[in-house]
């Protein structure tokens, strides 16, 4: 009795897959997909990667805001 995952496409998520079999399972799966199910699958992946480049540009432009000024502050009140 074989013990298999069953492979769920969840919306811009491809699972971490280490077993080269569940890697197999996952490809055979998606190229039984529907030209536009492939389409969407991609397209919330690609989503998913551009939000958190995103959040990372916001991260950075808010810390070199507050270093900027928190530079600012340092230099006034030492001067």
């Amino acid at each position: 009795m074989e013990n298999k995952k069953d492979i769920e496409f969840k919306s811009g998520i491809k699972p971490d897959l280490i077993n080269k079999e569940d890697i197999k399972m996952w490809d055979e799966k998606y190229n039984e997909l529907s030209r536009e199910d492939k389409i969407l699958l991609e397209t919330q992946e690609q989503t998913r990667l551009l939000r958190r480049s995103s959040n990372n540009m916001a991260f950075l432009f808010w810390l070199f805001i507050i270093s900027t000024g928190l530079s600012v502050l340092y230099y006034v009140l030492n001067s």
